[in-house]
């Protein structure tokens, strides 16, 4: 079904097919996956900051895009997990942009 159950910050937030949430580093969080589901949790470069704890981002295809690809190509080192984690920086630096602060 791809659908899973996230509880972060005392809050609960139901994910369907391809939906994230980033969270803020040291965010105490819980997830519950139905059957059928996969989640991934990157580690993302240290300056990459989404604007609240919990950022609600919904189906983003260029995250699916880029995490279906490093999937695919299993990095194992150092050096070839950076391209990716670089890549996932830069579609959500672009998706929270605030546009009007």
């Amino acid at each position: 079904t791809g659908n899973a159950c996230l509880t972060a910050d005392g809050e609960e937030w139901r994910l369907g097919r391809h939906e994230a949430l980033w969270l803020a580093p040291r965010v105490p969080h819980a997830l519950r996956i139905e059957p059928g589901g996969m989640a991934l949790g990157p580690f993302l470069d240290p300056a990459d900051q989404p604007r609240c704890r919990v950022q609600p981002l919904g189906a983003v295809p260029a995250l699916t895009e880029v995490m279906t690809t490093a999937l695919g190509a299993a990095p194992s080192t150092p050096e070839q997990v950076e391209p990716f984690r670089q890549a996932l920086g830069r579609v959500l630096r672009g998706i929270s942009r605030q546009y009007f602060p």
